[in-house]
């Protein structure tokens, strides 16, 4: 069973994008994060786009905070927590959040209390502008094709503005749209200091 758990898994962190699409892969997404800095402490809420990172990420003992799901919305405010408590050690760890864009949206507020404690924190966001497990759990449930169905309320359209909505709370935003654009953006967030939140476009 577990054979058949760690191929399904790897099978779901190896997505292949469109021809043409210029948006990250969640596979391309977590390899730069990966090439940038992979000692960093990261806190999981990826929801869909976690699979590539629990796969291609090499993480260490005590490296990521997750958790096993059933719920949305924990991620921003554990990353939040996770990096003040960083603080108070000897050697801090920089911290990254990894929280999916429906998940952010559920409490985006938290960036307020990063800024108000002057919490060292990157935010990355991969975003699909969707709710996509919501999605995917309607298709497990109740089968039937994706076109099948009229999925109220579960596409972010039109979309939310991630990067104006953190500098509204006071800390930087940063729109990433292509693959290319994202290794500089990110090495820079976690080299400055403060709160960064860099909402990166992925393919569905």
């Amino acid at each position: 069973m577990k054979t058949g758990l760690e191929a399904t898994m790897t099978e779901m962190g190896e997505d292949e994008k469109p021809d043409g699409d210029t948006r990250s892969s969640k596979a391309e997404l977590v390899d730069h994060m990966k090439a940038v800095d992979s000692d960093t402490y990261i806190v999981d809420e990826g929801v869909t786009a976690k699979f590539a990172l629990l796969t291609r990420f090499p993480f260490g003992a005590e490296q990521l905070l997750s958790n096993k799901g059933g719920g949305l919305g924990y991620g921003l405010p554990a990353a939040v927590g996770a990096a003040i408590a960083e603080s108070l050690r000897d050697n801090p760890r920089t911290v990254v959040g990894y929280i999916g864009d429906g998940s952010y949206l559920y409490y985006p507020h938290a960036i307020y209390s990063a800024v108000r404690q002057a919490v060292d924190l990157t935010v990355v966001v991969p975003d699909n502008r969707n709710y996509r497990i919501l999605k995917d759990n309607t298709l497990e449930m109740m089968g039937g094709e994706e076109a099948d169905y009229d999925f109220v309320g579960m596409d972010f359209d039109p979309h939310v503005d991630i990067p104006r909505n953190v500098e509204s709370h006071g800390a930087r935003g940063h729109l990433v749209e292509t693959t290319a654009e994202f290794p500089e953006v990110y090495e820079t967030a976690l080299e400055t200091g403060g709160t960064d939140v860099i909402d990166v476009l992925i393919h569905d």
